[in-house]
């Protein structure tokens, strides 16, 4: 996990699944999560609902920025206006498929 060495939570967020629940536990509670690291396949499709949600609005700040990446609409805006990274972790994303709506994971 050399993303949580080399990024503050400030520029880096984590959305961590684990529907096992065995392996990503270890990282609940680190600043770095939006959410505690989730285990329910209910609560992940949720998440990664709100992940295409705000993909769409990060597209429209880019657009409307001239900004072709994050990096670069980061450099153009003031330090609280500045996106962080957003990373998504799914342990072993096979179960997770098993567990959920097979249409809506899909």
């Amino acid at each position: 996990m050399s993303l949580l060495y080399k990024n503050s939570p400030d520029m880096l967020r984590m959305i961590m699944i684990d529907p096992k629940r065995v392996e990503l536990g270890i990282y609940n509670g680190i600043p770095h999560l939006l959410t505690p690291v989730i285990n329910d396949a209910e609560k992940a499709l949720n998440s990664l609902k709100w992940a295409i949600a705000e993909m769409m609005r990060r597209y429209d700040i880019l657009t409307q920025t001239r900004s072709r990446n994050i990096e670069e609409y980061n450099k153009k805006v003031h330090k609280k206006d500045k996106l962080p990274n957003i990373v998504i972790i799914i342990d072993e994303l096979a179960d997770l498929m098993m567990r959920g709506n097979k249409k809506e994971v899909e």
